[in-house]
């Protein structure tokens, strides 16, 4: 299902800002504005990062190079997070794996793994 889309407008009004500032926002590279019949709209996700360096700039005193370097060290974060979490996953698939090997190995008669069972039988000399 596509994500909603709003209007520059309606952006601008919900997070009180200015168009004009969102298009500056674009310039920088912080969001995408998409043409649709002469209007130009924002997805939801390009709506949360507007707000964020509304915050950086408002709450913190950010410039724009700083909003800039902050955004690009988040999505590195972003990806270093996901490539984690890919690595977590792959060894847990690892593990279980070896597990189920082991399990296999163990529920495996003696006869099958290439052993001889040896028996020491008691002679009358011993």
């Amino acid at each position: 299902m596509p994500q909603p889309i709003l209007t520059i407008t309606q952006v601008a009004r919900r997070l009180g800002v200015q168009t004009r500032t969102i298009r500056v926002y674009e310039r920088e590279g912080f969001v995408t504005l998409e043409r649709l019949g002469g209007r130009y709209y924002l997805r939801p996700g390009d709506v949360e990062v507007i707000a964020m360096v509304e915050r950086l700039k408002t709450d913190l005193g950010v410039n724009l190079a700083g909003v800039g370097v902050i955004m690009e060290m988040r999505h590195k974060l972003l990806k270093l997070q996901e490539q984690m979490i890919q690595m977590e996953l792959e060894y847990q698939r690892r593990l279980e794996e070896a597990l189920n090997d082991q399990r296999r190995e163990i529920e495996r008669p003696l006869s099958t793994r290439g052993t001889r069972a040896v028996l020491k039988i008691r002679t009358e000399d011993d």
